[in-house]
C-alpha cells in the first residue's frame, strides 16, 4: 500500500496543546490515529499523547487479523497505559482523551473511534462515511432536537458521553468496510478544533486542486485559520491518500 501521509497538530489560540497525532505504516498494514485530551481536566495532553503513541505503537506488534474484534484490545491498552500513568504520579488522576483510528491492510479497513474526533473515508473525491460523535449534542441531533448544521458550535457538542482514560473503560465503536483502501481513496482523521471550521467536502477540494496531502491540508488550514475565533481549539489532523 502506497500512502501519502500528511499531519498537522497545533494549539490554535490556547497556551497548550492537548491534541496528538500519531501513524504506523508497516508491511502493508496502515495506522492513523488522532486524540484530543479533554480540555476541562488537567494534564490531558499527557492522556492524548499517551492514546495516541500507544495505539499506533501496538498496531505495530500486532498480526491479528484485521477485524473489530480483534482491536477492541489496542484501545483497551492504550486505556491501561493512561491509568498506570496516573497511578504512578506521571498524569493528572482526571485526565482522559478521546481516540478515533484508522486501520487498514490488503483485506479490511475498520475505524474505530471514542469521543468526537472524527474519521472520514472519502472515495473517488467525495466522502462515503464519517464517525458518529460521542456528545451531547449529537443525541440531540438524533432525537430530532437540532439539525446537523447546528451541531458545529452548539452549546453541548463538546460535552462528551464516552471517552479514553476515563474511571472505566468503555469499547470503541467500530465500522468495517470490507474492503482495502484503493488507489485514489483518502482518508482524514481530525479533531473537533479542525471539523467545526472546515467541512469534508471542502478537504476533498483540496485533495483535488494539491499535488500531495502535505499540500491538502496546508490549504484546509488556511481556511480554518481565516474562520477561527481569537482564543480557538487546538487542532489537529491525518490525511492519507492511497496513491
Amino acid at each position: 500500500m502506497i500512502t501519502d501521509i500528511a499531519t498537522i497538530s497545533k494549539p490554535g489560540g490556547r497556551e497548550v496543546n492537548q491534541d496528538s497525532v500519531a501513524f504506523s505504516s508497516r508491511g502493508g498494514r496502515l495506522c492513523l490515529v488522532a486524540c484530543d485530551g479533554l480540555g476541562a481536566y488537567d494534564g490531558s495532553e499527557d492522556a492524548s499523547r499517551i492514546g495516541a503513541n500507544r495505539l499506533a505503537a501496538n498496531f505495530e506488534l500486532c498480526d491479528d487479523p484485521l477485524e473489530a474484534k480483534s482491536l477492541g484490545g489496542l484501545f483497551k491498552s492504550a486505556h491501561d497505559a493512561i491509568i498506570a500513568s496516573k497511578r504512578d504520579g506521571e498524569t493528572d488522576l482526571s485526565s482522559c482523551t478521546t481516540a478515533a483510528c484508522l486501520f487498514a491492510d490488503e483485506y479490511n479497513t475498520v475505524v474505530g473511534h471514542i469521543g468526537d474526533t472524527r474519521v472520514y473515508l472519502i472515495e473517488k473525491g467525495a466522502p462515503v462515511h464519517r464517525t458518529i460523535d460521542h456528545s451531547v449534542a449529537q443525541m440531540a441531533v438524533e432525537r430530532g432536537e437540532i439539525d446537523e448544521d447546528e451541531l458545529r458550535f452548539h452549546k453541548d457538542q463538546n460535552k462528551l458521553t464516552r471517552v479514553l482514560g476515563g474511571k472505566y473503560f468503555v469499547l470503541p465503536d467500530f465500522y468495517e468496510t470490507g474492503k482495502p483502501l484503493g488507489k485514489g481513496d483518502a482518508v482524514l482523521i481530525c479533531t473537533d478544533g479542525w471539523w467545526e471550521y472546515v467541512n469534508v467536502e471542502e478537504v476533498c477540494e483540496d485533495i483535488a486542486t494539491s499535488k500531495t496531502a502535505s499540500e491538502a491540508l496546508k490549504k484546509s488550514e488556511k481556511r480554518l485559520m481565516f474562520r477561527a475565533d481569537e482564543g480557538h481549539d487546538n487542532y489537529s489532523a491525518v490525511l492519507a491518500i492511497i496513491k
